[in-house]
């Protein structure tokens, strides 16, 4: 949570292939430059459950392809309202809890 404090107006996180698998972990790790972020890529990682992306206000682009993701909580993009592009792979027996 530190680390990000003094890069609260950054715009843009890329952290591809970065072995990320908890959201909610690294959700509380950024939480100093989520409301800010209009570009995060976390392509590549090993993410296996989404859950709700709250906080991101202003989040116009989210790559979360290829990644492990088997579960998707409903409440998952409810507050992403500026969400233009979501990019993600076909998945096959996602459970929506």
């Amino acid at each position: 949570k530190e680390l990000f404090k003094p890069l609260k107006n950054m715009i843009s996180l890329e952290l591809s292939n970065n072995s990320i698998y908890n959201l909610i972990n690294f959700f509380e790790t950024i939480e100093p430059i989520k409301s800010n972020l209009r570009e995060l890529k976390l392509d590549g990682n090993s993410i296996r459950t989404l859950v709700q992306f709250s906080n991101f206000s202003n989040l116009e682009l989210l790559d979360l392809s290829n990644n492990k993701i088997k579960k998707i909580d409903r409440e998952t993009f409810k507050g992403l309202k500026r969400l233009k592009y979501l990019f993600k792979k076909v998945f096959f027996k996602i459970y929506i809890f």
